[in-house]
């Protein structure tokens, strides 16, 4: 399998802000995608921690339990991020009064790990998607949700808190020769939805051809900037692209992982 991946920011923000965070792993065969709740508290933090445990090991998965074991983590990034603005003269009081409250982070996460023989399994919470594509046409979009809104299903940072939702798990394999070439995309709810509102129609298969040529990061955040202007919601926006080796001639690029 081969992963390559791409991020970018809102219009008019810096990189710095953008919630956003992916991790792939070769070791483990895994990816995944998380999307920090940006009306949270230190949202990316915990985007971080939740997409690099889950390519971690193989076994992990986002149960709840689980899930609140890593509360603690977040806790100290923060603690460490508040010590770093002190040091610097910036006296954190809102947060610090904001932690003491409860104020937690929120995140989505999507989370696809490959096996043997092409068989794969994917786990989802919140608005953050699975595409499944069959050559430049979209087979299926996955989520843990039956639409896109504000108030997305998600994991909270405070283990005193259920969040939101609940993980679903969809399994497949694309080694089947039978079938048309088969791509997995993981993406972020800007590019989900977008996608979701081309699917079946004329500019369909224009579209995801435009997608899957993209090689670098500058020209993900070109394709981005276009899509915006066409109706895409500005917001940060990621997306992760898995193939299998049989048919992955055109994505050989810096930007690819392999395993």
């Amino acid at each position: 399998m081969r992963a390559r991946a791409f991020i970018t920011q809102k219009e008019a923000e810096s990189v710095a802000d953008c919630q956003d965070r992916f991790s792939i792993n070769p070791a483990t065969g895994s990816v995944a995608v998380s999307d920090g709740i940006s009306q949270s508290l230190f949202p990316k933090y915990w985007a971080e921690i939740l997409a690099d445990r889950y390519t971690a090991e193989r076994d992990w998965f986002p149960t709840r339990e689980n899930v609140q074991a890593l509360a603690p983590f977040w806790m100290e990034k923060v603690r460490k991020r508040l010590e770093e603005w002190r040091a610097l003269g910036r006296e954190p009081w809102r947060s610090e009064s904001m932690l003491a409250t409860g104020a937690s982070a929120g995140a989505t996460l999507v989370g696809l790990r490959v096996g043997v023989g092409g068989k794969w399994s994917c786990d989802i919470l919140g608005d953050s998607c699975l595409v499944e594509l069959e050559g430049d046409h979209i087979k299926e979009i996955y989520s843990s949700m039956d639409h896109f809104d504000n108030y997305p299903d998600y994991f909270d940072s405070n283990p005193e808190k259920p969040g939101k939702g609940e993980v679903r798990t969809i399994t497949g394999n694309w080694n089947l020769p039978e079938e048309p070439p088969k791509t997995l995309l993981l993406v972020t709810d800007a590019l989900g939805a977008f996608l979701a509102s081309i699917k079946g129609k004329r500019e369909e298969t224009a579209r995801i051809r435009e997608l899957l040529s993209v090689e670098s990061a500058d020209e993900f955040k070109i394709l981005v900037q276009y899509w915006r202007k066409d109706g895409m919601h500005n917001d940060d926006t990621t997306m992760v692209v898995v193939t299998d080796d049989r048919y992955d001639e055109a994505f050989k690029r810096q930007e690819e992982w392999v395993w």
